[in-house]
């Protein structure tokens, strides 16, 4: 199986098969960041956070107007899609040095399409009720993440000459 993959990951050439990695993660962050503010907002994850603060003793929910709770909502909402904002750039930059063979950034997307693999899976779990759609994106998600990984372990950052001439 392990000869399988590495036959089949050799007929890739090295720089390709990065500019490809990196075009499909950033579709599946986009894709991943869609699917989590729709959650967000499916579970009403804000007004869950202000049942929390209020919750305490210091500050009942009935001494808030109701535009005060609007406003907490956006704030949390926006503070939320701000952070996926964040996570989208800090993923961009690890692309980009990627992309310009930089090891330490390499080694990161390794870590990240295994952790994405994962967190994918889970996601199939938390996917149900918000449509088939969802659920089907998670589960491809697992695959194309599963595959990347193997890819990136298997094809060379810095092929050699003689494997760049070959291809």
């Amino acid at each position: 199986m392990i000869e399988k993959c590495q036959n089949h990951f050799k007929k890739w050439n090295p720089k390709t098969f990065l500019w490809v990695a990196v075009l499909i993660l950033l579709i599946l962050d986009i894709g991943n960041g869609q699917f989590l503010r729709l959650s967000w907002l499916e579970k009403n994850t804000s007004m869950f956070i202000i049942n929390i603060m209020t919750s305490s003793g210091e500050l009942s929910l009935n001494e808030l107007s109701g535009d005060t709770v609007t406003e907490l909502l956006g704030m949390f909402n926006n503070t939320f899609l701000f952070f996926l904002f964040i996570i989208l750039l800090n993923n961009l930059f690890f692309y980009c040095f990627t992309l310009l063979r930089k090891a330490w950034a390499h080694s990161y997307l390794v870590f990240y399409t295994m952790t994405g693999a994962f967190f994918s899976l889970f996601m199939v779990f938390d996917s149900f009720g918000m449509g088939s759609f969802w659920g089907f994106f998670n589960i491809i998600s697992i695959i194309i993440y599963t595959y990347l990984f193997v890819g990136l372990k298997l094809v060379p950052l810095n092929p050699t000459s003689s494997e760049n001439s070959a291809q």
